[in-house]
């Protein structure tokens, strides 16, 4: 929730909260925590008209989290 956060604060981007994200998948058919296929979510990108989405992960290792993502173009997928 705080990247969510951080990154809604810029004036450059715009970002889905949790909850727009939730509602977003549910009306497009998804569980909102399952695991979703690429080409699905590019599908609910382009429903949401984002330009870029982000898919990743993180977890936890003792005191330390990882976090991996990647930064995707919607029209090229």
């Amino acid at each position: 929730d705080m990247l969510i956060t951080n990154l809604s604060r810029s004036n450059k981007i715009s970002v889905l909260s949790r909850r727009q994200m939730h509602l977003l998948l549910e009306k497009s058919g998804f569980q909102a925590d399952a695991e979703i296929p690429f080409e699905q979510i590019i599908g609910v990108a382009r429903k949401s008209r984002a330009e870029n989405f982000i898919t990743g992960s993180f977890a936890r290792a003792g005191e330390k989290i990882r976090i991996e993502f990647q930064l995707h173009d919607t029209n090229a997928g």
